[in-house]
């Protein structure tokens, strides 16, 4: 018998729990990369530049909303929410829009 409790012999093991290979380590990635399959590293790509789209195009919609800030009066109601994200909504809409035109000039 082993002398350590809980773990069996090699030859006492049930088959049927293979050991699984491990990656070599030069495939490791370096930290904060992940892998990614063709079809959705185009996809993230994608992604990515809308956002970095949306960033870009943020501070030209919120100067088109035209909406005060709140200087701390107190909190907003929730209707008075809706309304504010959906101002800004159609001024982001628009903001692109313009953008748009200005580079096909």
């Amino acid at each position: 018998m082993c002398s350590r409790q809980g773990v069996l012999p090699r030859e006492v093991r049930p088959e049927s729990s293979p050991r699984r290979p491990r990656p070599p380590e030069s495939a490791a990635l370096p930290e904060g990369v992940f892998a990614v399959s063709e079809p959705n590293a185009a996809a993230a790509a994608d992604q990515q530049r809308r956002y970095r789209e949306f960033l870009d195009l943020l501070p030209l919609a919120l100067n088109l909303a035209g909406l005060p800030t709140s200087e701390g009066r107190g909190y907003y109601t929730e209707e008075q929410i809706e309304l504010r994200a959906n101002t800004i909504k159609h001024a982001y809409k628009f903001a692109r829009q313009v953008a748009t035109d200005y580079v096909q000039r």
